[in-house]
């Protein structure tokens, strides 16, 4: 029985200081080289969309739908950037509505947020794994 292969491998040189850094990165954020260049290529991707093309959809590819506003508040802030007062109202609201949030989940700690940052990626690991 033939099976279909969900990855391919592919290969690319990069100067060695770059391929420290990417790797610092990768182990900084918990995450596979692999997964790394997905999310900077699907973020490159959105950075190359048109803004008349539809942004991805938050239910079915939530990693792109971040990607694409973490890249148009990017252009935002290059065409209107933020003053500090601005920015210190806007934290706040942040933070409000991020303890707000939490508070609804029954989340009562950064550990616990963090816990479940990482509970959450080993899935999607073991799912990408998965043949």
């Amino acid at each position: 029985m033939l099976m279909t292969r969900i990855s391919k491998n592919i290969a690319f040189t990069v100067p060695p200081t770059m391929a420290e850094e990417f790797e610092r990165l990768a182990r900084e954020e918990q995450s596979t080289k692999s997964e790394m260049f997905r999310r900077i290529f699907r973020f490159y991707q959105a950075s190359r969309k048109s803004p008349q093309k539809q942004k991805p959809d938050f239910e079915t590819d939530f990693d792109a739908w971040v990607e694409t506003v973490i890249f148009d508040a990017v252009e935002e802030k290059k065409n209107s950037p933020m003053g500090y007062k601005e920015l210190c109202e806007l934290d706040d609201k942040l933070l409000d509505y991020g303890a707000e949030r939490a508070k609804s989940f029954g989340i009562t700690s950064e550990e616990q947020v963090n816990d479940i940052i990482h509970e959450e990626r080993q899935k999607r690991r073991q799912a990408a794994r998965r043949p």
